[in-house]
């Protein structure tokens, strides 16, 4: 996560008044009760930092856009945030620190569920599913569900209900760091 990524979140979540995302989405660094600890120490340098050191440091990079990102809510705090930089350079770096200076009231932010694993994929979320699980339920809603397995030398239909469940990557392994949050 660097500095865009970081204020991205931190308006989404002003926008939404998710208090307790809030809260936790300014920290360098998460430990929860059992959970394994994030660290960001890309939090402060800039995406264009970041590609250009990459560029002369001639490392690979890899970047693609998502194809749901347009479609995702923070597509648009993207957007604002760039149309507000091009305005006034310091509004990524002023964003953080009004994030992270924010009087939140403790009350507030323990109402949400303590962070636990993912019902499904075993990914740790607050809700009973994660964001990516979310997201696949509804990328996948109204498509026929069928496999096809062979009888008798020939392919056939069959829906997948009537055979057993197949073994399912992670919705991690399947969609990436984008559908892990629900918003590109």
């Amino acid at each position: 996560h660097n500095a865009d990524d970081t204020a991205e979140t931190i308006l989404m979540n002003v926008l939404r008044a998710d208090t307790p995302r809030l809260a936790r989405c300014v920290a360098v660094s998460t430990d929860s009760d059992g959970m394994t600890p994030r660290v960001k120490p890309l939090k402060y340098a800039y995406e264009k930092e970041i590609v250009l050191y990459a560029h002369f440091k001639q490392l690979d990079y890899f970047t693609t856009e998502c194809t749901y990102s347009k479609e995702a809510f923070r597509g648009n705090a993207r957007v604002l945030l760039k149309d507000l930089e091009a305005l006034r350079p310091a509004v990524i770096a002023d964003t953080i620190y009004s994030g992270e200076n924010l009087p939140i009231a403790v009350e507030k932010t323990t109402t949400s569920n303590p962070p636990g694993p993912c019902e499904r994929c075993g990914y740790i979320t607050s809700q009973k599913l994660c964001r990516a699980c979310v997201l696949l339920d509804s990328l996948n809603r109204g498509r026929p569900q069928v496999a096809l397995r062979t009888t008798q030398g020939s392919a056939s239909a069959k829906p997948a209900a009537a055979e057993s469940e197949p073994a399912r990557k992670s919705p991690r392994a399947e969609s990436g760091d984008c559908a892990r949050t629900g918003s590109c």
